[in-house]
């Protein structure tokens, strides 16, 4: 492969006909010269592997920004070849094709690489489906990059990824039906907030996030516990934690050098009961765990207490960040238009505990 910034080039050799070409000669020969007296077969044998050989393409794959084309190279041992150009902006997509024996005793499924034109012509890069699904798929994960356009592949693993999408879309759509969109700014109590629905897996995240207050030093995390549930401390709890931050949805601008993150070892005993905390700074997450804020938490944690997460329509385990971007608060699960309202209160709340205007914990 050769890559710039404004071209990718990738060759496929036919390492597989090349061999079947040379073996297919080779074993002519060896009959040929034991059996002398037989050369049809042998003869056969050479000039249908002779044949394989020569006629067995190299395939040169181009994308070319500054052409904005899509190039397709094809040339044989003979010097003989033929060239398809697709122009980049007629690609809607990638695909990797299966096709299966309906012999039992097929050593399994093969694979070829094909363009989808936006017109729904589909153009393979070869006539043929062969071996080696992870060499097709770093190929096509490649062009897809470079392209900017989507894909699939109809592999196990593929397809069980396009199944998860599709689930993930679905809860996308039912939960946007409720939040709303996510480029809508709302404001509660002068606070600017708004809703995103993120997926984690087959998981949904509602966060609602808001930029009126930002930890600019590092990053506060709380995670809702059941009520007297012990704080798991130590090297474990640091991974559990970090763990949660991901499956909350928050990436490392988020939860900066989030590795050397640690427990709070103690909180108001009032919050200890429904929280833990794990932070980068703990003198900054000192000052955002003031005495206003015990009370909403506690209150949230309380109506809605951590056992009860798997019942319909109640709010999932909370997750409250405190990053250098935006202070959010995180529910797992499909919020019906209630708990959205009481989502969207208590991050309000959240917020003016850290003062009435936006503002920053240094």
């Amino acid at each position: 492969m050769d890559t710039t910034n404004s071209r990718l080039i990738i060759r496929e050799y036919p390492f597989g006909l090349w061999l079947m070409g040379l073996g297919l000669g080779a074993i002519g020969a060896y009959f040929f010269v034991k059996t002398p007296g037989q050369w049809l077969i042998p003869a056969v044998l050479v000039v249908i592997g002779l044949v394989v050989f020569l006629i067995a393409t190299t395939l040169t794959i181009s994308a070319d920004r500054t052409t904005w084309s899509l190039t397709l190279r094809y040339r044989n041992n003979l010097f003989l070849g033929s060239k398809e150009e697709i122009p980049l902006l007629e690609i809607a997509s990638v695909q990797m094709e299966m096709s299966r024996s309906s012999n039992r005793s097929s050593s399994g499924p093969s694979y070829r690489i094909v363009v989808v034109r936006k017109d729904g012509q589909v153009i393979p890069f070869r006539p043929y489906y062969s071996s080696g699904v992870a060499g097709k798929q770093k190929k096509a994960g490649q062009l897809r990059t470079f392209l900017g356009v989507e894909g699939t592949d109809q592999t196990p693993l593929g397809m069980l990824k396009m199944g998860t999408q599709m689930v993930q879309e679905r809860f996308r759509e039912q939960q946007e039906s409720t939040t709303g969109s996510q480029d809508e700014e709302h404001i509660t109590d002068g606070i600017h907030w708004k809703i995103q629905t993120v997926t984690f897996g087959a998981s949904l995240i509602t966060h609602w996030f808001s930029p009126d207050f930002k930890c600019v030093s590092g990053f506060l995390f709380l995670a809702q516990k059941g009520k007297g549930q012990k704080t798991i401390s130590g090297v474990l709890g640091k991974l559990l934690y970090q763990q949660s931050i991901g499956l909350y949805g928050f990436g490392s601008e988020d939860s900066p050098d989030l590795n050397n993150g640690e427990v709070l070892p103690s909180l108001d005993p009032q919050l200890d009961s429904y929280f833990s905390a794990f932070t980068r700074n703990p003198e900054a997450a000192r000052q955002i765990l003031n005495p206003w804020i015990t009370a909403p938490l506690a209150d949230q944690a309380t109506r809605y207490p951590l056992q009860q997460v798997q019942k319909p329509g109640l709010f999932g385990q909370l997750g409250v960040l405190f990053s250098p971007r935006d202070t959010y608060v995180a529910s797992l699960g499909i919020m019906i238009p209630e708990a959205v309202e009481e989502l969207a209160n208590l991050g309000a709340e959240l917020v003016k505990t850290q003062g009435s205007s936006p503002s920053h914990a240094s």
